[in-house]
């Protein structure tokens, strides 16, 4: 398994949930989903957009990182239009969701991901 370290600071991050996602940011940014209704809501539908392929910010583009949780069967169910992301927010348990982060722009990974490690994991 090879670990790496994002520096995290190194660019602007727009948080969507209950506070407002600014009218615009220039150059890159990171994109992230806050663990409240909205922010829940909103990286469901940000999923079911992505398999669509609209990944842009409405005003803002194309994030050079997204910060998220692995999609999960509510996302799942959202995405093959069995629910709305309104409906399953409820179900879902922020503390059991997986985050994962989806480096979008080779530029910014090159110049802010770094190689720390390598483990050997024992197989079975």
């Amino acid at each position: 398994m090879s670990v790496f370290e994002l520096d995290e600071t190194s660019l602007p991050w727009i948080s969507v949930g209950a506070s407002e996602v600014p009218a615009s940011v220039e150059g890159p940014f990171g994109l992230r989903f806050e663990a409240d209704a909205t922010g829940l809501a909103a990286w469901i539908s940000y999923i079911k957009a992505c398999r669509s392929g609209k990944t842009a910010v409405a005003g803002l583009g194309d994030s050079a990182v997204v910060r998220a949780w692995i999609a999960t069967e509510e996302a799942e169910m959202v995405c093959s239009g069995l629910a709305t992301a309104d409906d399953l927010v409820p179900y879902l348990d922020v503390s059991e969701l997986l985050v994962q982060y989806c480096l979008r722009d080779q530029a910014f990974a090159d110049e802010y991901l770094s190689f720390l490690e390598t483990e050997v994991l024992p197989i079975g």
